[in-house]
C-alpha cells in the first residue's frame, strides 16, 4: 500500500470562539503557513498561540501534525498524548490517538530495515492506538483500513523475523565453532614458541648444526600447517559477513576476522625467517602471531583484552548468548586466561630468559 495514501492526519480547523482575537490571528497565519507548507514557521506560531491557550488540545493537535511533517516525531507523540489528555470531545480525542498511530507507522517504517523487533513493536502500537481512536469514534475514517493494514505488514515482519533468528542461530554455532579453532590454534602457536626458544638457545650455546637445521625445517613445516588453517579460519569468518550489517555481530566478526589476517601475516614472516635460521626474528613473529589468535579470540567472545566478562553495555539476552557460546567454545576461555598469565610473566622476565622444553623431534 501507498503510504502517502494510507497515512492521512488530521489537520483541525480550530474554532476562533474559543480563543482571543491575538490568538485567532496567530492560529489563523500558522495553519496559512501549515498549508503552505512552511512547517517551521507554522510550529512557532502555534507555540505562540499556546502561551495564552497551554491548556488548548486543538493547538496541541496541530502542533503534533507539524511535528509529524518535520518527521520529529518524539514530539509529535508527545502533543498528541497531550491533546487527547486535553480533551473533553471523544471526535477530537479519536484524531489525536489515530495520529499517534500514523506517528507510530512511520516509526516503524524506519526501523524494518535496521531492527525488525523494534518495527513490529511500533507497528503493534499503532494498531494500539488505532483501535482507541475507534473506541473515541466509531466512524472515524480511514482507522479500520489502516488496522488491517498494519496487521498485515506485521504478520510479514514476524516471518522474516523467525527467518532472521535462525539464521542467527546457525551462526552463533559456526561462532563457537570458530572459537574452538582458535583455541587451538593458539596452543599450536605456543608449542611453536617454545620450539624456536628451544631451537635458538641450543644455536646461541653449539651454533649451527645439521641436526638444528633439520629442526628448524620441521618446526617451519609445521608453522606453514598453522599458517593453512589460520587462513582457512579467516575465510569461514569472511562467509559470516555477506549480509553485512544485518548479520548479527557482524562488528565483532569483523574484529576477528582482521587480527586473524595479521596473524597469517606474522606466521608467513615466521616461516621465512626460520628459512634464513633467523631464530630470534622468527621467536618474535610468531610471539605476534600468537597475540593476534588471542585477539581475535577476544573479539569473538566480544571481550575486552584483560577481561573475563562481556561488555557491561550488552543486554541480558546478548550476555546469556555470548555466556552459552563461551561454554561451548570448550577451553577457549582457560586458553585467553592461560595468555594472560604469560603476558605478565614476560612483562616481568622480559626478554632475556627461555623456557626449557621437552623436544619431541
Amino acid at each position: 500500500m501507498d503510504k502517502k495514501r494510507f497515512i492521512i492526519p488530521f489537520l483541525l480547523i480550530i474554532p476562533f470562539v474559543l480563543f482571543s482575537s491575538g490568538a485567532r490571528d496567530k492560529i489563523s497565519r500558522a495553519n496559512e503557513m501549515y498549508l503552505a507548507g512552511d512547517y517551521n514557521k507554522a510550529l512557532t506560531l502555534y507555540e505562540e498561540a499556546e502561551v495564552d491557550n497551554p491548556e488548548s488540545p486543538y493547538i496541541y493537535l496541530n502542533k503534533g501534525i507539524t511535528y509529524f511533517r518535520l518527521e520529529d516525531y518524539e514530539k509529535a507523540k508527545q502533543a498528541f498524548l497531550s491533546a487527547a489528555s486535553k480533551s473533553q470531545d471523544l471526535k477530537l480525542e479519536a484524531k489525536a490517538y489515530y495520529n499517534l498511530g500514523n506517528t507510530n507507522f512511520l516509526e516503524a517504517a524506519r526501523h524494518t530495515e535496521t531492527d525488525l523487533k523494534k518495527a513490529i513493536e511500533l507497528y503493534q502500537e499503532a494498531v494500539l492506538n488505532y483501535q482507541v481512536a475507534m473506541e473515541c469514534d466509531k466512524n472515524i475514517p480511514g482507522a479500520a483500513q489502516n488496522i488491517e493494514a498494519t496487521r498485515l505488514i506485521v504478520r510479514d515482519l514476524l516471518d522474516k523475523l523467525k527467518k532472521q533468528q535462525e539464521q542467527n542461530a546457525e551462526q552463533d554455532e559456526k561462532i563457537k565453532e570458530i572459537a574452538e579453532k582458535l583455541a587451538k590454534l593458539i596452543e599450536k602457536e605456543q608449542r611453536q614458541i617454545d620450539f624456536t626458544k628451544n631451537l635458538k638457545e641450543e644455536k646461541d650455546v653449539k651454533g649451527v648444526s645439521g641436526n638444528l637445521k633439520n629442526n628448524i625445517i620441521k618446526v617451519k613445516t609445521e608453522q606453514q600447517n598453522i599458517r593453512k588453517e589460520t587462513s582457512d579460519v579467516s575465510t569461514e569468518l569472511a562467509a559470516l559477513m555477506p549480509q553485512g550489517a544485518q548479520v548479527q555481530g557482524a562488528e565483532r566478526i569483523q574484529a576477528a576476522k582482521e587480527h586473524v589476517d595479521v596473524s597469517v601475516n606474522f606466521q608467513e614472516l615466521a616461516g621465512n625467517q626460520l628459512t634464513r635460521t633467523a631464530l630470534a626474528e622468527a621467536l618474535e613473529s610468531e610471539t605476534g602471531a600468537k597475540e593476534e589468535l588471542v585477539k581475535a579470540l577476544e573479539a569473538l567472545l566480544n571481550q575486552q583484552p584483560g577481561q573475563d566478562e562481556p561488555q557491561q553495555e550488552q543486554g541480558e539476552q546478548e550476555k546469556q548468548k555470548e555466556e552459552e557460546m563461551k561454554q561451548q567454545a570448550g577451553d577457549a576461555d582457560d586458553i585467553l586466561d592461560e595468555e594472560r598469565e604469560q603476558r605478565k610473566a614476560r612483562q616481568i622476565q622480559g626478554r632475556s630468559g627461555y623456557q626449557e622444553v621437552e623436544r619431541d623431534w
